[in-house]
């Protein structure tokens, strides 16, 4: 055998002994195994419709004071309460939404039959809430009826409506206070307003929830590039 092709043959064994150790390490080598771990935070905000339902009448000596909602804010059995001319709270135990909204409109006046009626559709937004609770694009639509008995004047025995001798501006600023005493006009025979309303919603008091994160372990072999 010639001394060229013994060289070769060697070269090629010496190649072959160094390949097998590194053939042999990387065939065993095992995949890396994702690691789920739970990060917590909060979802990206999200706006739900919420709709209500306002009934208040006081009919003699039955009165109702109802609010009802579904949507974001569920609402059974709630009540009305009037904080200002321009806020509402909505409440029931602990929980509450409070609303700013404009003041109850002038009303028109209705002689004959001794009455006022409110009609109004105008923008609302949530102020405070228990649940945190933020509000677009709320709208509301209001329509109230309030009814005055007739009086009998000293000099007459026709029966008037009380209407005729108060100032309806100074009515209207007494009713938006919600004062008790209306410029010393009988009391009420019929009072019913109803309100409707409806907005976009979105609760910042959201519970943190977990949301699985895969992370790969580093490997305790090398990578070709670190070789």
């Amino acid at each position: 055998m010639s001394r060229i092709r013994l060289c070769v043959i060697s070269a090629l064994a010496a190649l072959a002994a160094l390949a097998l150790p590194a053939s042999t390490a990387f065939a065993g080598t095992p995949a890396p195994t994702p690691v789920i771990t739970p990060h917590f935070g909060y979802h990206p905000q999200q706006f739900r419709n919420w709709q209500f339902d306002v009934q208040l009448s006081q009919i003699g000596a039955v009165n109702v004071n109802d609010v009802e909602g579904v949507g974001a804010i569920p609402m059974a059995a709630w009540t009305d309460t009037q904080l200002s001319p321009f806020l509402d709270k909505f409440s029931r135990g602990g929980s509450f939404v409070i609303l700013r909204h404009p003041a109850l409109p002038f009303p028109s006046v209705n002689l004959t039959t001794c009455t006022l009626e409110f009609n109004q559709v105008a923008p609302f937004r949530i102020v405070a809430s228990s649940s945190g609770a933020i509000s677009q694009n709320g709208l509301y639509v209001l329509q109230g009826l309030i009814s005055f008995p007739y009086i009998s004047k000293h000099y007459s025995r026709a029966q008037v409506c009380p209407l005729r001798f108060v100032n309806l501006f100074a009515l209207v600023q007494a009713l938006r206070a919600n004062s008790p005493n209306l410029l010393g006009l009988p009391a009420p025979s019929f009072d019913d307003f109803a309100v409707q309303g409806d907005a976009q919603v979105s609760l910042r008091n959201v519970t943190p929830t977990p949301y699985p994160t895969s992370t790969y372990p580093t490997s305790a072999y090398p990578s070709p590039s670190d070789s």
